[in-house]
This record gives C-alpha cells, structure tokens and sequence, in this order.
C-alpha cells in the first residue's frame, strides 16, 4: 500500500512538470495538478512558485540501465523547461523607507559634489531633502503605530487563549497534561464518551460546584443534585483526600462519606449520584500503590456498571 502511494505521488509530480514544461513553451493557460498529491502540493511553490529550485537527475553509464538513463534525460529536459522567477518578499513600507533613504543620501552626495552650483538650485535640493526626511519620518510613525497596534492585538488574543484554556479546563476539556498530577476522569454507560472528560486536581485545595456565569469553582458540574459548594480535594506533598461541603452527596467506592476521606488509584468517585468518576494518581502508580478497589491487583478494570452497581 505504501508502495503504490509512492507510486501515486511520483506519477502525479512527472504530470505536474510536464504540464508546467507545456505552459511556459506554448504561454497558454494550462491546469496544473497539485492538488493530486500530498507531495505536489507540498512542492506547490518550489515547482511552479516565487522560488529558485535545483533539480538533480542522476543516471547510470551501465549499458543495461539505458531505457532507465533516457526517461530520466527526458524528465530532465522537461523540467529545464520550467522557468521561475524569484522575487524577494518585501514589506512594502520597509522597501519605500529604504528607497527614500538612499534617495536622500544621492541628493546629499550631490550637493557636496556641486560647491559652485547656483543658489536657486541648491535651494530646491535643500527644499526636496526636507521633504524626503519629512515623509521618512511620516513613514516611521505609521510603521511604529501599525507595529504597536499589532503587538496589543497579540497580547489580547494571547489573553483569551489563556481565559478560554482555563474555562475548557473547568469543564474537563483539557489541551496541556502534567502527567505528574493526580486526576479525575469521568465514567459514563456510553463507553465511546467514557474517560473522555479529564479534571485536573492541582497542588493544594481544588474546590468542585455547579456550574454557573458566575462561578469560581475549579471543576464546574452540572446537575439538580450538584450543591452550589459541592465537595473540595485537597492534594498536599502526592497524599490527595475529598471532603463533602455541607449535605452534598458524595460517594467513594460505593460508600456515601460524610467527613475527608483520602482517594487512592483507581477509586470510584460518584458526585450527586449521577455524576461518576475514576480517580488516577500517577505516582502511585509508580510506587506500585493502590486502593483495595484498583486495576493494579490484578482484577481488571473497574468501569461505568461496576461504579454504578457499587451504590
């Protein structure tokens, strides 16, 4: 199968230069394949673009190999047929900056050259140089103001990338994983969107609530049996507990806990009755540590109808 896609990609790059070679002996307009391939795409500019592109065909002087020697003549000569011209990308404003610059320093050099030159004359060069600078320094500002502009836009954006991680990461929707933290991921009877959530318990008190427009909680659950102030887990020195706030209902391994209670890998936590998690603690994974209730003794892994029989 790779094989014939490395087949495709070549055949598709010898149309892609023989149509090019077409197009720039009869200047008609021709369709070039590219998008045929990924590695005519890829080589979109390189073979037809704003480039310089050397192309090495390499040939063998054995006298069996001759067939293979003239295809690749061919394909060589038709590829010398492709003509590119290359122009330097440019900011526009940098290149009119650069080209009054060295205007003003032609009328300079002039007007040290020509000591005997007549008074009206040399006031007009005078007059033209203040304009040049004038106009430079216009330049200047515009490109300062566009420049300050663009910074405050980046930091904005950089802003509301950082605002919006922090909110998907309150829901469970996480993009940067520290594989040495501790965790919750959720359970759910469809296995397609079980473990798909993943709630990161940070060092220190993680506070979990419902959800809400004006809600501070770490982890934001929605439900009628979710408490505005549900429970908090506290994670000091890798020892991580869950303690319920007030009469919220809050099970570990099956059992309704009243008071703070510590979690261990694979413990089943169950958060208003119908929200289910199992609960991932790296480290003690590595020490080879785990509660009665984990995968790691060897029964294997403890899902959705296992929590939920536990109740």
């Amino acid at each position: 199968k790779e094989g014939v896609s490395i087949n495709k990609s070549l055949f598709t790059l010898g149309k892609v230069i023989s149509a090019l070679s077409e197009y720039f002996q009869a200047k008609k307009k021709v369709f070039i394949p590219y998008r045929e391939s990924v590695l005519t795409w890829l080589l979109k500019d390189s073979l037809g673009g704003n480039s310089k592109t050397a192309m090495i065909a390499t040939i063998s002087p054995s006298a069996s190999n001759v067939e293979e020697t003239l295809s690749t003549l061919r394909y060589a000569k038709q590829a010398r047929q492709i003509i590119n011209i290359a122009k330097v990308n440019e900011d526009s404003s940098a290149k009119l900056i650069r080209d009054l610059k060295s205007e003003i320093e032609k009328l300079k050099a002039a007007q040290m050259s020509s000591q005997g030159i007549q008074s009206e004359r040399y006031k007009v060069s005078q007059k033209e140089i203040n304009a040049l600078k004038l106009k430079l320094n216009q330049q200047e500002r515009e490109m300062a103001e566009s420049q300050r502009r663009w910074r405050e836009r980046l930091e904005q954006a950089e802003k509301r990338k950082l605002e919006e991680a922090r909110e998907l990461q309150k829901a469970g929707i996480t993009f940067k994983v520290d594989n040495s933290l501790p965790n919750l991921v959720n359970l759910n009877e469809d296995p397609q969107i079980s473990e798909v959530l993943l709630y990161m318990i940070k060092e220190g008190q993680t506070r979990v609530g419902k959800q809400g427009p004006n809600s501070k909680h770490d982890i934001q659950l929605s439900g009628g049996l979710i408490a505005d102030d549900h429970c908090v887990i506290q994670n000091q020195n890798g020892t991580v507990s869950i303690a319920p706030l007030g009469d919220a209902n809050t099970y570990v391994n099956g059992n309704l806990i009243d008071e703070s209670m510590v979690l261990h890998h694979g413990d089943r936590v169950i958060m208003g009755g119908d929200h289910y998690f199992k609960f991932n603690h790296p480290l003690e994974v590595q020490c080879g540590r785990a509660s009665s209730g984990s995968a790691l003794l060897g029964e294997g892994p403890k899902g959705f109808e296992f929590a939920k029989n536990e109740l």
